[in-house]
């Protein structure tokens, strides 16, 4: 649960898209099974880079359905979600519901291939001098 929860606080991070990847090469318009393969994440305090951690072996996997749901599962344990795409097809946003409260995540695409996403995100809004960065990659189950 450790790994998900890791994937989940990543996931909470925000940024604008640095690729040309348009909507027909998000992931979630081909809907169907992803699963995390790997996680890059970059930590900032002052403005400056302290610490970046690379994590693999992730058990979390997405389903996505072509009606905007989808669920993240890890080991039994299922969280469900509803995503959109921006009106610029460059941000995708998953919205997870989780104790009363509801937690949207904005990332944006920096590959996209048939079976391989890699989506990256941040924490960082203006102001902020302390923040983290993660890039996931996606690979297709299905």
């Amino acid at each position: 649960m450790k790994s998900f929860q890791k994937i989940a606080l990543a996931a909470l991070f925000v940024m604008a898209i640095v690729s040309c990847s348009k909507v027909e090469k998000i992931l979630v318009k081909q809907d169907g099974t992803w699963k995390v393969t790997s996680s890059v994440t970059r930590l900032y305090i002052n403005n400056q880079l302290t610490q970046t951690t690379t994590s693999n072996g992730f058990t979390e996997v997405y389903t996505f359905e072509k009606d905007g749901t989808g669920k993240v599962t890890e080991v039994n344990v299922s969280l469900a979600f509803t995503w959109t795409i921006s009106a610029d097809q460059d941000e995708i946003v998953i919205c997870y519901e989780s104790q009363g409260a509801t937690t949207c995540v904005a990332s944006t695409i920096l590959e996209s291939e048939k079976n391989k996403q890699v989506w990256t995100s941040t924490s960082k809004e203006p102001g902020d001098v302390d923040w983290g960065e993660s890039d996931n990659t996606y690979e297709r189950v299905d």
